[in-house]
């Protein structure tokens, strides 16, 4: 984190495309230290994140060896590519909400062709369900915090891990430690997002509502 700390710092040093590949790499390599200190001297993610390097985050995990992996590629419209594409991520996230949420990445209108340069207006909240779905929890609960719904955000991360957690409890070869971490990560963001809805009934007179 110092070298992060020595290299970032002299924030004229670096054009902004330098900055954000420094921050690619930093969560590829989920160096949550890192990409805090990145965030903080100004690479913007909101420049960064457009659908085509979302849609590439996603496929740096190991499709072999990751629970998610595994689990998405089975869905994939060709398996035979191996690419996980945001429509299934979409839809991914429709199905273990179960029916209470629908993705703008799974509508009928969504076109990764027309829209791959766009960059996305919200950037952290699907940035959440990224490091959830990697299981970088600490990354998670980064973005989490700069997300603009956090409510809707932690709810959906707390769905990620339980069903993450269901996943690996009923492998043959379960990882009962990792299993358990994974629920409690999800209790954790049910936590933080009943905080949130609890503040903001704070706010407003209950006639307001």
């Amino acid at each position: 984190l110092q070298i992060a700390k020595d290299m970032i710092l002299p924030r004229h040093s670096y054009q902004d495309h330098e900055l954000e590949q420094f921050l690619r790499v930093a969560i590829i390599q989920n160096r949550t230290g890192f990409v805090k200190k990145l965030l903080d001297s100004e690479a913007d993610m909101k420049h960064y994140l457009t659908y085509k390097e979302l849609q590439s985050l996603f496929n740096t995990m190991d499709m072999k060896s990751q629970t998610i992996g595994k689990v998405l590629l089975t869905r994939a419209e060709n398996k035979y590519e191996g690419v996980v594409t945001l429509k299934l991520i979409g839809k991914f996230m429709e199905e273990i909400i179960e029916g209470s949420y629908r993705s703008p990445l799974a509508h009928a209108g969504f076109d990764y062709e027309a829209m791959k340069d766009t960059v996305l207006e919200c950037p952290y909240d699907i940035m959440v369900v990224f490091a959830c779905i990697m299981q970088f929890h600490e990354m998670a609960l980064l973005f989490w915090s700069r997300c603009k719904e956090p409510i809707v955000s932690g709810l959906i991360a707390a769905k990620i891990n339980w069903y993450l957690s269901e996943f690996e409890s009923n492998k043959l070869a379960c990882d009962e430690d990792n299993a358990e971490a994974l629920m409690n990560q999800g209790f954790e963001f049910e936590k933080m997002a009943c905080s949130v809805m609890s503040e903001c009934y704070k706010k407003f007179d209950k006639k307001d509502w």
